[in-house]
């Protein structure tokens, strides 16, 4: 199980440490794994060597085999298979057993102490970059056009607190824990709202923030991300309204700012105007979810995107057909501001501005995976209205796979609603058209003319 929650004052980060047994068992054959989440932010980090002393490797122990494999959506049946697996191995700590006696040779256990320097080497060289941020204050205005004015961002405060987090990870292999909380401190910002009819609105704090990567998109994608946030920087959305991500948005095309780029089309991936804008819908989606939100339409992608994992956590549309929505039911309006950022400005965020309702707690739980599927097999081709020798890539090769999420709301001890949101991916397979006319079916042609020619002559 994977908890998120959200609380003020101090927050816990759920890292998931899937450790079947403690390392000191066997680790020429252990492969551990950890995922690290914070706000649906996603990190993956492969083969780090924490937690086990160098000068205590085994001399029969290859290279890299008390590696950690830091590896996503880890299903719990890996947990419970780890746990089955080394549940039949006794565990030393260092050269005696627990009794005090030596413990017997034996060329497939390798006595292994934990590092508690190689723990917080790993938190202050990977866990503290990743979420450590400062705080940022902001102000809101209004201009004599009528259109609102931010000057800077709210975002918090994040600190890691190391030496709690080495403690609780030490303890957890200890104790055979799978998940380890990292401890952090939460500053919040200030909001500094400098016009009355928007305080009024009950604009005076940061809510929640929504965030995404966008790293390796074309610049047809980035520029589509960038010109469809924009559409909703400054956008008011009142108390009891319910938000439609397609109706703000707008028209999609040349006289808008939107260039052509991919975009999912049933078994094809083809050129519209506007790809790339999932980006931006699946982006509100997790500032709606964080912020206790009341989701009315979401959808997924057809197969999983890596834009957007973790996956489950994204808001497909494709106008009018697809849409996203949810409903303000925070008891106050709500102030959108949306801006790019992060590491290389490839990050997208949407900051929700109003009042936090009284006493409301958000409670994630996933993502889940079950069922994967490996992608389907490879296919060409060939259109005869296509020029010759030309190629183009209209599908991918993706495993599929099928992920929840659950979400509690509850305010003052009361349960708002449950929900539950399930998605299933398709596999795919890669797939090219090539322009022309297929090679068999020249073949086969042929074959059927010198067929007719012989019959001809045999006349």
């Amino acid at each position: 199980m994977r908890i998120i929650r959200w609380r003020s004052a101090r927050y816990i980060a759920m890292v998931l440490l899937c450790l079947g047994s403690s390392v000191s068992a066997e680790v020429h054959e252990y492969s551990g794994s950890m995922r690290l989440k914070y706000e649906y932010q996603h990190y993956v980090i492969d083969n780090v060597n924490i937690f086990l002393s160098d000068d205590e490797k085994h001399e029969t122990q290859e290279e890299g085999d008390t590696s950690f494999c830091f590896a996503d959506d880890i299903e719990e049946a890996d947990i419970i298979a780890k746990k089955k697996k080394f549940a039949a191995h006794d565990i030393f700590f260092g050269e005696e057993n627990m009794n005090g006696e030596e413990m017997q040779s034996d060329t497939t256990i390798s006595i292994k102490r934990i590092d508690k320097k190689k723990i917080k080497n790993y938190v202050e060289e990977n866990i503290v970059p990743f979420l450590n941020q400062d705080v940022h204050n902001v102000t809101i205005s209004k201009g004599d056009d009528g259109n609102i004015i931010f000057d800077g961002y709210g975002q918090r405060g994040v600190s890691v607190n190391v030496d709690t987090t080495v403690d609780f990870i030490y303890t957890a292999i200890l104790d055979e824990i799978s998940y380890v909380n990292v401890d952090v401190t939460l500053e919040e910002p200030e909001v500094r709202v400098n016009n009355e009819e928007l305080k009024q609105l009950g604009i005076t704090e940061l809510v929640a923030v929504g965030r995404s990567n966008f790293t390796g998109s074309s610049w047809k994608r980035i520029t589509n991300v960038t010109n469809g946030a924009s559409k909703f920087d400054g956008y008011i959305i009142p108390n009891d309204a319910i938000f439609s991500f397609n109706e703000q948005l707008g028209e999609i095309d040349k006289s808008t700012g939107f260039v052509p780029e991919l975009v999912i089309l049933g078994d094809k991936v083809v050129p519209e105007y506007g790809g790339g804008l999932c980006q931006v819908s699946s982006t509100v989606y997790r500032g709606a979810m964080l912020s206790g939100m009341e989701i009315v339409e979401r959808y997924n992608h057809s197969y999983a995107v890596s834009y957007y994992e973790p996956h489950g956590s994204d808001a497909t549309i494709y106008s009018p057909i697809k849409d996203f929505k949810f409903k303000n039911t925070s008891g106050n309006a709500l102030l959108l501001q949306t801006r790019r950022g992060g590491h290389e400005n490839n990050e997208l965020f949407f900051h929700f501005y109003g009042t936090k309702p009284t006493a409301r707690d958000v409670e994630i739980l996933g993502p889940f995976v079950s069922n994967r599927r490996g992608p389907l097999a490879s296919k060409t081709t060939y259109d005869p209205s296509l020029p010759e020798g030309s190629a183009t890539v209209v599908s991918h090769s993706v495993s599929g796979l099928t992920t929840q999420f659950y979400r509690k709301v509850t305010e003052n001890n009361h349960n708002l609603y449950n929900d539950y949101f399930k998605s299933i991916y398709q596999s795919r397979g890669y797939w090219v058209i090539r322009g022309g006319v297929d090679p068999a079916t020249l073949q086969k042609e042929e074959v059927q003319e010198n067929t007719d020619t012989s019959s001809t002559d045999e006349g």
